[in-house]
This record gives structure tokens, sequence and C-alpha cells, in this order.
């Protein structure tokens, strides 16, 4: 009789050989690992209901302070004949906003999550999944209920960012990844990874289309009361995923780690936590520039994340500063282009055009794609027209998952968690500049008192030109750097098979790379002889 298969074994009968993982679907819901797919689905739906009523709350806000007149404001329905105050300061408030919202990215990417987000994943696997899910929906609660204040109270909008600066460290995404990792076998995690992923993109799709169609007070009061039915759903119905024996050996790990770092100070006299932190900084440095391969691709990483987060930041702001009547309606459309087309390129054309193109043609694409976003959006003068660019841009984020592919199939298999967390701090210390640079350039050439001319769009010509930096740099990097160029350099390989049979008098020519030949690519790409002396090129 078989043996019983576990949560997350992968499912190994009695035999010396592993049977085949079971089908997802079965999976999911033997485990009970599918509850958590409809409470993320909800719970995202519902703290997006505010989104596209929070650029115009913003600006009001700060269009109020400038004009002395807080609460009394209204930017969005400001007459044409409005005094010369008022318009002065819904011109500047724009750039207001975007500044509070710069710096709110730069610290909280660059220097709280940093620390933050390895640090709850730690003690995740030390107390378990469930309280790390009700800590982050707790989290998202406030922001909320400062804004409900401020509509029915006046409270100050400034706690809002900086509550924003600590709670985004408090991420509901890597609590359901490790959420699923408990239960799934591993075969089965990348297409669970994949659905979390479009409950998101589901999500920022419906949520801001209904919060649309309410009011600012009704809406932030929706989405309160989703967010209390998502935490008492966690309580009841959600199951811990992480089992007492996994919890206890998490535990045993951090005391002996503990007594470790506790006799190494004072007994061998070994370096503070501090130093040890700055070790493993540095040591991520050194993973990211230890090759021309990899430096290239580090700076390509780093420019499309300043360009991407930097638009992200701005978008809102500077469409309603150059289109007329640009309102929360057009906000919630600008949303269901992300969430739609994001959902389509990443379920469906990145995986073809993968396959199609290989890893390195598929970044171009990617990267000149956003280049032509950049530059559309600089030169909008309609909405029609903005709305193109976006989900042009919606290619974009293909990038970020192509470089990590290339750098981890020219890794060894011992480094590839420190070659991916290296790459994410180099993404975030991007995500955190990014915002920055944008929001002083929309600034210097939109604020009233500044001497540059009145041109709104002059952040995303810049974004245009970093990214015609990074179609450049990564043109230089061969197409069969990710292992294998796909079905492109497997057509020429066949045609140069066949041209070598024809031309040989002995015999049929030794195939350049088949599926048979072991460690080459297993969709007929390089053979193993060939991909080694191709990474060694890549890597010298």
């Amino acid at each position: 009789m078989a043996g019983q298969q576990q949560p997350g074994s992968g499912g190994r009968s009695a035999t010396t050989s592993p049977a085949a993982p079971p089908p997802l679907l079965q999976e999911l819901w033997r485990t009970g690992a599918w509850r958590l797919f409809p409470l993320l689905l909800v719970y995202m739906s519902g703290i997006t209901l505010l989104i596209p009523h929070v650029p115009g709350i913003m600006t009001d806000y700060f269009a109020g302070r400038r004009a002395g007149r807080p609460g009394d404001l209204h930017c969005e329905f400001l007459p044409a004949d409005a005094p010369r105050i008022d318009a002065d300061a819904c011109r500047d408030a724009h750039a207001d906003v975007v500044l509070w919202s710069s710096w709110t990215s730069f610290f909280s990417n660059s220097l709280v999550s940093i620390v933050l987000t390895p640090l709850l994943g730690h003690w995740s696997d030390l107390h378990g999944r469930k309280p790390f899910i009700l800590v982050a929906q707790g989290c998202a609660c406030i922001p909320l209920l400062i804004v409900l204040l401020h509509l029915t109270s006046g409270v100050s909008l400034l706690w809002y960012y900086v509550v924003q600066i600590f709670i985004s460290a408090v991420s509901s995404v890597t609590v359901a990844i490790a959420f699923c990792a408990d239960l799934l076998c591993q075969r089965n995690r990348a297409a669970t990874f994949g659905l979390i992923m479009a409950c998101f993109s589901i999500a920022v799709f419906v949520g801001p289309a209904t919060g649309a169609a309410l009011d600012p007070l009704t809406a932030c009061l929706a989405a309160l009361g989703t967010v209390a039915g998502c935490a008492l759903y966690t309580l009841l119905i959600l199951p811990e995923s992480l089992s007492d024996d996994a919890r206890v050996a998490a535990r045993r790990r951090h005391l002996e780690s503990q007594r470790e770092r506790h006799g190494h100070h004072h007994g061998a006299g070994g370096p503070p936590t501090w130093r040890v932190a700055l070790s493993s900084t540095l040591g991520a440095v050194r993973i990211l520039l230890r090759s021309p391969l990899f430096k290239r691709l580090t700076l390509v990483m780093m420019l499309t994340g300043v360009v991407l987060e930097g638009l992200q930041d701005l978008l809102v702001q500077y469409l309603q500063l150059k289109l007329e009547g640009f309102g929360v309606r057009d906000v919630s459309h600008i949303f269901m282009i992300f969430g739609g087309c994001g959902l389509l390129v990443q379920t469906l054309l990145l995986r073809v055009l993968l396959n199609w193109l290989g890893e390195q043609r598929v970044l171009l694409v990617a990267l000149a794609a956003s280049a032509i976003q950049q530059l559309i959006l600089a030169m909008a003068g309609a909405k029609w027209v903005a709305f193109l660019g976006i989900s042009l841009g919606s290619l974009g984020s293909m990038s970020f998952p192509t470089i990590s592919s290339i750098k981890s199939n020219n890794a060894q298999e011992h480094e590839q968690g420190s070659v991916q967390g290296a790459l994410y701090g180099a993404r975030a210390l991007a995500s955190g500049t990014g915002p920055l640079v944008f929001a002083f350039l929309f600034a210097a050439f939109t604020r009233t008192e500044s001497p540059l001319p009145f041109f709104p769009g002059a952040p995303f010509l810049f974004g245009f030109a970093l990214m015609l930096l990074a179609i450049g740099i990564t043109a230089t990097i061969p197409s069969t750097a990710g292992g294998s160029g796909g079905s492109i350099e497997r057509r020429q390989q066949q045609q140069q098979q066949q041209q070598c049979q024809a031309a040989s008098p002995v015999g049929p020519a030794e195939p350049l790379g088949s599926e048979a030949k072991p460690g080459g690519d297993v969709e007929g790409g390089l053979g193993e002889e060939e991909l080694t002396s191709e990474r060694s090129r890549l890597l010298s």
C-alpha cells in the first residue's frame, strides 16, 4: 500500500523512484492553499478602492496649503476665471505631491524595506505566516484611516506619507509566497506564484474601477470594511501553513545562530552585527560586479528601475496637470490598463517571446517599449495618446524577470539565492532614487517660481535618454547569454547541421545541440561544451 503524500513533499512513493508531482489544482485543494487566493483577490480589490481618489485629494490638500485655505480648494473643478493665486497653487501642488511621494519611496525602498523585509520574513519562519498576514492587513488600514480622518475632521495628510514609509515593508506578497511554498511541492510553486501575481493584476483591474464609481468618503469606508472582513477570514478560515516541525527547526536554528554570534563576540572577538551586515552588503556588490556580463546587466536593471519607478510616482500628477479634465475615472482607467496588460504580459506574452526570441532579445523588446512609452508620454496632448503609451509600456515589465533569468543561468547552483538577493537590493536602490530624480525635474519645469520654461514632460525625455542608454548596453550582450537564444538560434543551428551533412564526405555531422545531449539546452539550443565555452567567455 502506497504511503501518503505530505504537503510540499513532491509526492514521493514508497518505491525508490520519485512519483510525478500532483496536479496543481489537486494539490491546492488537498493542502487548503486555495483559501489564500480569494483572500488576496478581495483584499487587494478592497485596498485599491480609494486609489482613484487619492491623487486628487492630495493635490487639493497641498493647493489649499499654498493658497492659505486648507480644505477649501478643489483643483479638478477650478473655473477658468479663478483667481491667479488659486490657479498657481493648483499648478504647484502637483510638484508638491510628487516630491512628497518620491521622498517616501526613497526612504521606504532604499532604507526601511531593505532592513525590515528580510527581518519580517525571518520572524514569520519563527512564528508562522498567519500573524504576519494579519499584521499586513492591519498596516493597510492605517493610511485609509488617515484619509478618512482628513475627509471628516481635516487631519493633516502629511501623516499619510510618514506612515507609508514604514508599512510598505510589511508586504502581503512575500508572506503569500512563503505561505504557498510551505504547502506545495517544488514543481508546483512557480505556477502558484504566477497565480498570486495574477490575483494582484485582477484586483488592480477591478478595485480602482469600482472605487471610481463611489465618492471618496464611501470608497474609504468600503475599503476599511473590506480589509476588516479579510482579517476575520484570515482568523477563522485561512489555515496556518507553517508546520510545527518547520517552526521548531527554525527556532532551533535561530537559537544556535544567536549562541554562535554571542560566543564569537565575547569569546573569540568576532565582528559585531553591523560589520556582518556591511560584509553582506559588500558581498552583494561583488556579485553584481564580478564579470563584464553581470556589470552590464546590473547597470541595465538599475536604469530601468530608475525610469519605471519614477514613472509610477509621477504619472497621475503629470497627466492631471497637462491634460484638461483628467479626473477620477481617468485614474481608474490607468490602473485598469496596468492590471489588464500586466496580466496578459506576465501570464502569456513573456513565455511565448522567451521561447521565440530568447532572453537577450526579449530584454531589448522590453527596453524599446519603455523608451517609446517615455517619448509618447512626454508629447501626449490627449487622453487616448497617454493611454496608448501606458499600454505599450506594459511590455517593459518583462525586463526584470528577463535580467533575473540571464543572471540565474550564468550563476552556480549554490549561489542562486545570493545572486537574486543582490539583484533585489540593487533594484530597491534604483526604486528609491528614480522617483526623486523625476520629481526634481518635474518641479524644475512646472513650478511658477522656476526660471525654466513650463514643460512638464521633461522627466519623460530624461527617461527616454536613459532607456536608449540601456538599449545600447543590452545590444552588447550576446543573444545566447541566457543559455538559449530561442527558436531563431535553433533554426540557424538546424541549417548549419544540414549544410554540414551535405558537405561531409564521411557521413552526418555531429549535432550542435540536442535534447539527448547531457547539460545542453532542453529546447535544442547550445550543447554542454558549447554552453560551457560561451558562459566562460561571457564571465571572463
